[in-house]
């Protein structure tokens, strides 16, 4: 389904008509982060349509984008996706993405955390 309505995206990029839900896009907001990586990630395909050609498994990758970004505060992309994740406009409150080339960047971060408060009195 995903990648159905993607290859709409590539077409309408391609025929240069932009879709009525993406003409203007909403601004973020904490109650709906997944509704803006969404319809801002079909934008950026839009945009790119000319020199984009979908692959087997772009549906799928376009869900793990949208809701790691969305509901993740660290997350790690292949370069295409963390591309187009950064390519959506600020100020948002999306994930930090990391590619394969970042993970010591990723485990420098993930090492900075503070340890989640969680109520217990005793460790686990």
């Amino acid at each position: 389904m995903f990648r159905a309505r993607l290859g709409e995206r590539v077409q309408e990029g391609r025929n240069n008509t932009l879709a009525e839900e993406l003409a203007t896009l909403p601004d973020y907001s904490d109650k709906h982060p997944a509704q803006f990586a969404f319809l801002h990630l079909q934008r950026v395909i839009w945009n790119e349509a000319r020199q984009y050609q979908l692959k087997k498994n772009v549906g799928i990758d376009f869900c793990h984008a949208v809701v790691a970004a969305s509901y993740g505060s660290l997350i790690t992309l292949d370069n295409q996706w963390k591309r187009r994740v950064l390519a959506i406009p600020k100020p948002h409150r999306l994930a930090k993405v990391f590619n394969r080339a970042e993970i010591d960047q990723l485990v420098d971060e993930l090492e900075a955390f503070e340890p989640a408060v969680t109520g217990l009195t005793t460790p686990i």
